[in-house]
């Protein structure tokens, strides 16, 4: 429909793009098949996706203050020091503020890891 290989970074690029003006434009969430096809999401696939989301973006701020916490500070100027301090404050703050809010919601296990 592009005119390039669905392997090629430029079709990532333009379905890319495109999901997103759908979902800004018309709030519509496509997902993605197994066959390199999309589909639009209903309300009870867009939690599952939203789910996936969420805990992606959890792990990787996971990993990001593990990094900052394992880094050797020795020798590091005050601003990097700085930086590294707020990363793990911030995921320590983000993990407080999520168990809190599951403990509030009741069990939430989806979301609880």
């Amino acid at each position: 429909m592009i005119g390039v290989s669905k392997e090629s970074h430029r079709w990532g690029t333009v379905v890319t793009k495109w999901r997103k003006n759908l979902f800004k434009q018309h709030n519509v969430v496509m997902g993605p098949t197994y066959e390199h096809s999309y589909l639009v999401l209903n309300s009870e696939r867009r939690v599952g996706y939203s789910v996936n989301k969420y805990n992606q973006g959890r792990r990787t701020v996971r990993r990001s203050a593990e990094v900052a916490e394992s880094t050797n500070r020795k020798g590091l100027p005050p601003e990097m020091l700085h930086t590294l301090d707020h990363v793990v404050f911030v995921y320590s703050m983000f993990r407080q503020h999520s168990l809190t809010a599951a403990r509030k919601l009741g069990k939430v296990e989806a979301l609880a890891g």
